[in-house]
């Protein structure tokens, strides 16, 4: 609880092998009161865990789809609806939150209860779109060339070689000690769509539409809903966060050792709960079966249809804006100094 509002961290969830970076943090934080994971995976070994975590820690509650229906990112708006308690302030953090400074969950929430002009208040997420022009701009994060303010930077978040220099980077500062180093102004955002991977709202915001998000909860939560409403965003620079990879990163970053500098952070740290999350999951992968933990769950996977797989691919854009990608990569590689 914070000045009297109950603080709620929820997560859309299906991915252990990255939460398991993500929950020590939550449950060790006194200031949360809830941590809500939105059951959206069809995977039994995810489900599994989730059950256990549910079992071990009275924090972890577990919430359903609401249809049913599991499609990936395009389930995840049904979610919102819970999260409309006037008395609450929720945290919604991506499940591949690896990382965050030890005061990023109080100083977010308390930035968010001090300014509630903003509809989403956000951390500086590190390998975030927006939040590296916010670095970039503010001459922390040194570059060999412009940094557009774009989300979908080609040469940013299209790029997973630059997001693994960009993770060794700020990898660098957090064992030198130097995090504080890199904090800066906030920096107000309007009408420009950004990558909501930590983001901080309050309930009464939401239950003011009932929490029906349309479509993409990225662009309603980011741009459609704010700009309806009047209202700006904001990012706090000085709570700090690392995000792990975009779909268009994740294959080629699961190939570094970026996930295994954490672990080996972690437990040199001896961080509250890493040790006992991380052999929980150990113990889940080792079940011969696990029926139990999924025979009372109605979910439904939805196929993909050829144009949601093709556009994953990227093979919707037009020819101009691939060959304009292919060149960027190629010829313009935007790079670390």
């Amino acid at each position: 609880m914070r000045n009297g509002y109950n603080i709620v961290a929820v997560t859309a969830a299906g991915r252990r092998q990255y939460m398991k970076f993500l929950i020590p943090h939550i449950l060790k934080s006194d200031m949360i009161d809830r941590y809500d994971i939105w059951v959206n995976t069809m995977s039994k070994l995810d489900i599994a865990f989730f059950k256990e975590l549910e079992n071990k820690y009275s924090k972890v509650n577990l919430v359903y789809q609401p249809d049913g229906k599991i499609n990936g990112i395009a389930s995840i708006n049904a979610f919102y609806k819970y999260c409309v308690d006037p008395k609450s302030i929720y945290l919604k953090l991506d499940d591949d939150i690896i990382w965050m400074d030890n005061n990023a969950l109080c100083t977010l929430v308390d930035y968010r209860i001090n300014n509630p002009e903003y509809f989403l208040v956000s951390p500086i997420v590190i390998n975030n779109g927006l939040c590296a022009y916010a670095l970039y701009n503010s001459g922390k994060l040194k570059l060999s060339r412009y940094l557009k303010a774009y989300m979908e930077d080609v040469a940013g978040w299209c790029s997973p070689k630059f997001s693994e220099k960009y993770h060794r980077w700020f990898y660098d500062i957090i064992k030198s000690n130097c995090v504080e180093d890199v904090m800066i102004s906030n920096k107000e955002i309007a009408m420009n769509r950004f990558s909501i991977n930590a983001v901080s709202f309050f309930g009464s915001s939401f239950n003011e539409f009932s929490g029906e998000v349309v479509g993409d909860d990225e662009e309603f939560l980011s741009v459609v809903k704010p700009t309806s409403l009047g209202c700006s965003n904001c990012f706090v620079g000085n709570s700090i966060m690392v995000h792990y990879a975009f779909s268009s990163q994740k294959k080629y970053l699961d190939g570094t050792d970026i996930l295994k500098l954490y672990d080996e952070y972690y437990v040199n740290m001896k961080f509250p709960y890493y040790s006992d999350i991380s052999s929980l999951i150990l113990e889940i992968e080792s079940l011969d079966s696990l029926d139990e933990y999924v025979q009372d769950l109605n979910y439904v996977g939805i196929k993909k249809s050829l144009k949601e797989k093709l556009g994953a691919k990227k093979f919707y854009l037009p020819v101009e804006k691939r060959f304009y990608e292919f060149y960027v990569n190629l010829f313009r590689p935007i790079d670390l100094l």
